[in-house]
């Protein structure tokens, strides 16, 4: 049996916090700018890391939670997004 893999989806920010401070701290934990910090947290949903452990991906949640963006730990397990039928 496989194990389990996780990616982790950011989708905009959580009510109530500093889009600023926020798009700056996300941009220092991931080492990128804050424009580029910006653009991700207001486009949707987007995958940031992929191929976690559960509790590699729960740690990741708690963090960039505690940063004020909203996030999830989705499985990977039965995901189709790659494949095509045409």
């Amino acid at each position: 049996m496989l194990n389990e893999t996780f990616k982790l989806v950011v989708d905009g920010y959580l009510p109530g916090v500093g889009e600023y401070y926020v798009e700056e701290n996300f941009a220092s934990l991931f080492n990128i700018s804050r424009k580029r910090a910006q653009k991700i947290l207001r486009s949707g949903p987007y995958d940031i890391k992929k191929d976690l452990d559960k509790p590699k991906a729960d740690a990741f949640v708690k963090i960039i939670r505690e940063l004020g963006v909203n996030c999830q730990a989705e499985s990977t397990r039965y995901d189709t997004s790659h494949l095509s039928l045409m």
